[in-house]
């Protein structure tokens, strides 16, 4: 097939040297039909078709592997990760006749990219707001630590610092990233953006291999999506209310980010919209102020008002302890005086003393799915992106009964 290409292209006598065949490789990548995960015909033919020398091809790969565009799998061969942007076409170059790819019509799965046997050690960078200790947090971070292990596989943590503004500059987090390269990122924060930036910056790369986990707030789609589905979770804890015959319900949300709109407080609207009832939000908890800094008066001010909620749908079982005790302390019983469901997460003791109607996440699972879905994505280069949505699970306890005893 070779041959006829260089009649086709009458290839002139004087080899093309290597800044020209990188400009013709980083051309051809963007010709159809060009999508990553596909297998490039060997440096024997590129070099032949080109009219360059063989290791001139092959550091021209090398180049590309390391612009991350490329990836090389020892007696398999060498494998499109990601399509380039558009690039010009060189001067003085005529285009292949055919593609750069190996393309078999009957069984295209053999010149596909495949998961590597040898399953070979990868890095893998944990990026996000994982300071802010929390007992999800902390669960999150050892199913992801568990699985990566699992799998054979090494994590490299970064540790995302908040300026005064609440940004960490662009330029820390490329200097972090450049300091401590990987071979694909797990983010857990709103900053993706961000994160996507300082990337660029550092790898001249727009799309590294990345799996995003975020449950908080209503974002653009980053693929793949891994999440606790906190909007669905807050609907149906809403709605269950609702049937219980509670009209005047309050959700207990945490503050959003840079005024984004929490996925919790989505669910509590649409509930409340869907029965005809006003919506009582109460002023958002921050995540990272202690309880008894901020938690404890707006606690107070819900359970001291005159016209005190009926019910309250929690966004978390962290505020959970202390407003027991306060209820407690008012001799106001859940179900009784305050119907209550929680969203809670497998693995955190919710307070003794009552039995708590609570939706339940697994934060194992969905760092473990995490992991698994950022392996996927970096061993088919980009062929596999599978988002997960995780669904709560409901324990119906007694403290959403209406005027329970």
């Amino acid at each position: 097939m070779c041959l006829e290409w260089v009649m086709a292209l009458d290839v002139k006598s004087k080899q093309m040297s290597r800044k020209q065949v990188l400009e013709a490789l980083s051309f051809e990548l963007t010709r159809p039909p060009a999508k990553a995960g596909q297998r490039l015909i060997n440096e024997r033919q590129l070099a032949t078709c080109l009219g360059a020398n063989r290791m001139t091809v092959r550091r021209s790969l090398d180049d590309l592997e390391q612009q991350g565009l490329l990836i090389r799998r020892q007696g398999s061969g060498t494998y499109l990760r990601k399509v380039p942007t558009q690039a010009p076409l060189p001067q003085d170059y005529s285009p292949m006749a055919d593609s750069i790819f190996v393309i078999d019509q009957m069984d295209d799965q053999l010149s596909r990219l495949q998961p590597d046997p040898a399953k070979q050690q990868l890095t893998l960078g944990l990026w996000g707001d994982m300071h802010c200790t929390s007992p999800a947090n902390e669960l999150l971070l050892e199913g992801i630590t568990q699985q990566t292990s699992k799998l054979s596989h090494r994590l490299q943590t970064y540790h995302l610092e908040y300026e005064a503004d609440g940004f960490t500059p662009i330029q820390n987090i490329a200097e972090e990233l450049k300091a401590t390269p990987c071979d694909g990122y797990i983010v857990t924060s709103y900053l993706m953006d961000m994160f996507l930036e300082a990337y660029y910056q550092v790898w001249h790369q727009s799309s590294p291999p990345v799996v995003h986990v975020w449950p908080g707030t209503v974002l653009p789609t980053y693929e793949p999506l891994i999440q606790t589905d906190t909007q669905q979770a807050i609907e149906r804890a809403t709605r269950l209310l609702i049937e219980q015959g509670y009209q005047q319900i309050t959700l207990l949300d945490f503050k959003s980010a840079q005024g984004l709109i929490p996925r919790a407080a989505l669910g509590y609207q649409l509930a409340m919209e869907a029965a005809k009832l006003p919506l009582q939000r109460a002023v958002g908890l921050q995540g990272n102020i202690p309880l008894s800094y901020q938690w404890k008066p707006v606690l107070e001010k819900i359970l001291d008002t005159k016209h005190r909620p009926e019910a309250i749908c929690m966004a978390s079982e962290e505020p959970l302890p202390l407003l027991y005790e306060l209820m407690r302390q008012r001799d106001l019983k859940p179900g009784r005086d305050l119907g209550m469901i929680t969203i809670a997460n497998q693995g955190i003791d919710l307070p003794q003393g009552e039995d708590w109607s609570a939706m339940v996440f697994d934060q194992h699972l969905v760092g473990s799915m995490a992991v698994s879905s950022l392996v996927d994505v970096i061993s088919t280069a980009g062929q596999k992106l599978n988002s997960f949505s995780h669904q709560a699970h409901w324990y119906p306890g007694t403290t959403h009964l209406r005027h329970r005893d």
